[in-house]
């Protein structure tokens, strides 16, 4: 944001401003107050959000009326200079918007979209994306708030009829059964958590099967001092990585997306992502890595498990996975949005 006070509160009642640190609680307050029974929103889960890497950049902005925080959005950009992300460097992602309710319809949400994506002129994007990115909330629109469908279509969004899940499912009663054990001797391997001397293999391996989103993840987890324990390779008897899945335990740092909104949840755990070499696919080692996965995540005590952003009912589902919740996607051109007038509107925000 070039100007803190270049939408005041004579336009639209509020004053738009840059977001500061000791805007944290209030922002939480507010959060708590309009969706945080959906969706409990830690202070660690946002400080990770909005402290972007050196791939990201972030504008998050508040609208500040005179007794507080009544308006809170966020949106980044990749800006990374590593070849691996020449994909990305484009992506603009639109996070989050949240107003409060008392304070609707007067236009502050559409106002704090167009200040959070100037942050698109920085990386030179040409549409910005709701949710998603390298650091998101959401992988997409929650189909569960109802006012963000007709708040994003009356800026322009337009949704994707397909649509992405969070699952989630008890894994008590699971164990690495003599299928898995089959599967695995039949080509000669196994599933080993991986070690500090595994990170170069593994980052290589995950870019040329899965591409830079997947390696991204992976190399800022291991760079905030995420163990590499929680990475479980699927390997050869010459240690060749032919496969990989990440497990979140309630203890991971950085906490990684599947751990997110899972507030107090006893026995809490995650996985993924999760993927087998292109090469090895169709043979059952999918499936001999996913038991194995949640085998490890029942051992380490956690059993009540969310897997996250998949379209995958029918790799999960035979283990006791459903959905938990439901995501659409949606795009917009970032010129209209920038260059949005901020008189009230009578949208939601």
């Amino acid at each position: 944001m070039t100007d803190a006070t270049a939408i005041d509160a004579g336009e639209i009642g509020a004053r738009i401003r840059a977001f500061a640190p000791a805007d944290t609680d209030p922002v939480l307050r507010l959060w708590e107050t309009t969706i945080g029974a959906r969706y409990p929103l830690r202070a660690d889960v946002l400080e990770l959000s909005l402290a972007a890497d050196p791939t990201t950049t972030v504008r998050a902005a508040v609208a500040e009326v005179d007794d507080g925080v009544a308006g809170f959005a966020f949106a980044g950009a990749c800006l990374g200079e590593q070849p691996e992300l020449e994909s990305l460097r484009h992506g603009l992602w639109l996070q989050a918007v949240v107003v409060s309710p008392d304070r609707r319809r007067l236009g502050l949400g559409r106002a704090l979209v167009r200040t959070v994506v100037e942050v698109g002129r920085i990386v030179a994007a040409t549409q910005v994306q709701a949710g998603g990115g390298l650091h998101y909330l959401w992988p997409g629109v929650p189909d569960d708030l109802e006012d963000a469908g007709p708040f994003l279509t009356s800026l322009g969004f337009a949704f994707d009829p397909h649509v992405s899940y969070d699952l989630r499912g008890d894994v008590s009663d699971v164990r690495v059964d003599a299928t898995t054990g089959r599967v695995l001797a039949a080509e000669g391997l196994t599933v080993v958590p991986a070690t500090p001397s595994d990170r170069a293999a593994l980052l290589a391996f995950i870019l040329a099967e899965f591409g830079p989103d997947w390696w991204h993840d992976t190399r800022y987890f291991l760079d905030g001092g995420g163990s590499p324990s929680e990475q479980l390779l699927l390997v050869d008897a010459r240690r060749a990585i032919r496969g990989f899945a990440r497990i979140h335990l309630p203890a991971s740092r950085p906490p990684g997306w599947p751990m997110f909104w899972r507030g107090a949840a006893s026995g809490a755990g995650g996985l993924g992502p999760i993927g087998v070499a292109e090469a090895l696919r169709g043979r059952g080692l999918g499936r001999a890595l996913l038991v194995s996965a949640l085998d490890r995540l029942r051992t380490l005590g956690s059993t009540d498990i969310v897997i996250d952003d998949t379209t995958l009912l029918g790799y999960y589902g035979p283990h006791g996975f459903s959905p938990w919740m439901t995501y659409r996607h949606a795009v917009a051109p970032i010129g209209p949005l920038d260059a949005a007038p901020v008189a009230p509107v009578r949208e939601d925000a």
